[in-house]
């Protein structure tokens, strides 16, 4: 079954390849249902902007429902590493608490990245920080929606987690029924 395209009108720079890549990475990530309702409530409503940054550490941000990609470092990546950027902020934006619009349609992403939150902090044997990246690093901000942008990444640290935390936890990822667990990308990720 095609994917309907989420950034359809959005170009990032002049790499179409990675607008084809982004939207095929979401048919990964979300389950088809849940694909359909982002592509109802989010289509043309979020820019994919380059910018640049001195800030050589920042690849990519968001404001509302604009993801920001700083050129010089964000081009110089690997498309893979590109396309878990984007999907990172991507759900910065799908969990937006600022916008009433965002957080109306999209509460149950909300909740799940709360739940999973709470899994995490009561089951933790190291520091979030590696839970979340695979490393002790500084990270501006840990709070509930981290948990489901960082999954994005690839990088979670099963080892800092609990054999409980962890059953607990993909458990609750099976249980909201918004990811496509079946596919290589959330396989990789839940191994």
């Amino acid at each position: 079954m095609k994917i309907n395209y989420l950034i359809n009108e959005v170009s990032i720079g002049n790499d179409e390849k990675l607008e084809q890549n982004f939207n095929f990475a979401l048919g990964l990530v979300f389950n088809f249902n849940y694909l359909k309702k982002i592509n109802e409530f989010v289509n043309k409503k979020v820019k994919i902007v380059e910018a640049e940054n001195k800030n050589g550490n920042i690849v990519a941000w968001n404001i509302g429902t604009t993801i920001y990609v700083n050129k010089q470092i964000f081009y110089a990546k690997a498309k893979s590493d590109q396309i878990r950027f984007l999907l990172h902020e991507f759900m910065h934006v799908l969990m937006n608490k600022r916008s009433f619009f965002i957080k109306k349609q999209f509460q149950e992403l909300q909740d799940l990245s709360d739940k999973l939150y709470k899994i995490v902090k009561a089951n933790l044997e190291k520091p979030i920080e590696v839970f979340l990246t695979g490393q002790k690093q500084a990270i501006p901000t840990i709070d509930q929606q981290e948990i489901v942008s960082y999954l994005m990444n690839g990088k979670i640290d099963w080892s800092a987690l609990s054999l409980k935390g962890r059953k607990e936890f993909i458990r609750a990822l099976k249980e909201s029924n918004i990811f496509n667990l079946q596919s290589n990308f959330w396989k990789k990720r839940l191994a």
